[in-house]
């Protein structure tokens, strides 16, 4: 009954909206101070591009500073979320009432705004049918490689504890098929194996739906804003129809991570990335936006389950706190110095890792942990610790030359006009 509603809904969405006009006049400038106070009187520690920068920044493909300062500490949030609800499992400390509580479930929602925000930057203006092959190799050499470790690992780890436990060991061919091709995104979004890698699932069906979109507003301007107010009208009918707060989030965890439901994060992200430079708001202006965005998030009243924060006008309340806080920074783009910067920009960079392998790793830890008399608390420091190395090592030594291999084949085939028919890989 409910996925008719959802199909049904999204059929008739999609012809209601046919004209869409999405811009945004001059902001007055507010608090003609705070830019000072920020800039001025800490100039060692942040500093802020001109106007000029920021076009230039949003105009070419280098990464953006800012972004992967907000990518590494979201991913930093998800560790600590996870890592204290299990220490602390049963006591609901960590609901809704609680920012961490919160930000283990609207990090990753940020996370798929920075992707399509990202991912706009990228191929704004520049994927067409003949870049289109290269588009998708990029992203299978980015995405798989890890995810296959970290399948690997989880499926490891599920055979050793149940050889130690003495149990008898599940395995289903079928599911671990859909998780080595990330097909469980398209099929069965709550098939993963790995904690955590139903959001990767959803990043590939927005993958999918990217570049037909994008290319769509290269002829039909609307189409992108269209297709997001879309998404916008299919997430609403999950938050109000779907999602019922009489119950738990675990309980209706298949609704709440199915893509349709997430789908409008990451095209708000492409809007972002294809629109913002028609603003031209103060730097005063996008401080405060970030401020109240934050603000919002962290002060809007909501206790309980975490259903709680992910249903009805809450939903709307937490997500347009993010998507503004997302466009703010962004357009602000302030960049810290020294060792900060440098600490920050290894976190954005290993993020992926740091997300995937951080339950793979708390595992065995407290496994040993609790055996050689440790408590869990420091069983989960140390696991913590660990988190950072490993994310350091995967991002060396298997992220970064295989995101080198995918740019290196997406060049031959451009080159070859799109065709991986007339590429030779071994040449």
């Amino acid at each position: 009954m409910r996925d008719s509603i959802l199909w049904e809904s999204f059929y008739s969405a999609l012809h209601l909206i046919k004209h869409v006009y999405a811009y945004s006049n001059s902001f007055q400038s507010v608090g003609d101070h705070f830019f000072e106070v920020i800039c001025l009187k800490y100039p060692n520690l942040l500093s802020c591009e001109p106007n000029e920068s920021r076009k230039l920044i949003m105009t070419n493909n280098d990464r953006v500073a800012s972004l992967d300062y907000l990518r590494g500490l979201m991913a930093l949030s998800i560790v600590l979320y996870h890592y204290f609800s299990w220490h602390n499992a049963g006591n609901g400390s960590l609901d809704s009432d609680n920012i961490l509580g919160r930000l283990g479930i609207y990090a990753v929602s940020t996370f798929y705004i920075l992707s399509g925000l990202s991912l706009t930057i990228a191929y704004h203006n520049t994927l067409n049918h003949k870049t289109l092959w290269g588009y998708f190799v990029k992203r299978v050499f980015r995405i798989f490689p890890l995810m296959w470790l970290a399948i690997t690992a989880a499926l490891a780890l599920e055979f050793a504890i149940a050889f130690l436990n003495d149990d008898p060991y599940s395995f289903s061919l079928y599911k671990t098929f859909l998780n080595y091709s990330l097909l469980f995104g398209f099929i069965d979004p709550a098939a993963y194996i790995p904690a955590g890698a139903w959001s990767i699932g959803n990043e590939m069906v927005f993958y999918a739906f990217f570049p037909l979109i994008l290319i769509l507003g290269y002829r039909w301007p609307f189409a992108v804003i269209g297709f997001t107010l879309v998404t916008m009208a299919v997430g609403a009918i999950f938050s109000f129809l779907l999602l019922d707060k009489g119950g738990s989030l675990d309980s209706q965890w298949a609704y709440y991570i199915n893509p349709f439901n997430q789908i409008f994060l990451f095209f708000s992200g492409v809007v972002i990335g294809k629109y913002a430079r028609k603003l031209n708001w103060s730097k005063k202006s996008y401080w405060i936006a970030i401020i109240v965005s934050a603000l919002v998030f962290c002060c809007y009243p909501a206790n309980g389950d975490k259903i709680n924060i992910v249903s009805g006008v809450e939903r709307i309340v937490f997500s347009f706190s993010c998507i503004s806080f997302v466009a703010a920074l962004f357009l602000l783009n302030p960049k810290f110095q020294g060792l900060t910067a440098r600490g920050l920009e290894f976190i954005g960079r290993a993020s992926y890792s740091i997300y995937l392998m951080h339950p793979i790793i708390a595992t065995p830890v407290l496994f040993i942990a609790v055996r050689v008399g440790l408590t869990t608390g420091n069983g989960y420091f140390i696991a913590f610790l660990l988190t950072l190395v490993v994310g350091w090592l995967t991002y060396r030594y298997l992220e970064s030359p295989m995101i080198m291999v995918g740019k290196n084949l997406s060049k031959r085939l451009d080159k070859t006009g799109g065709s991986p028919k007339s590429m030779k890989i071994l040449e």
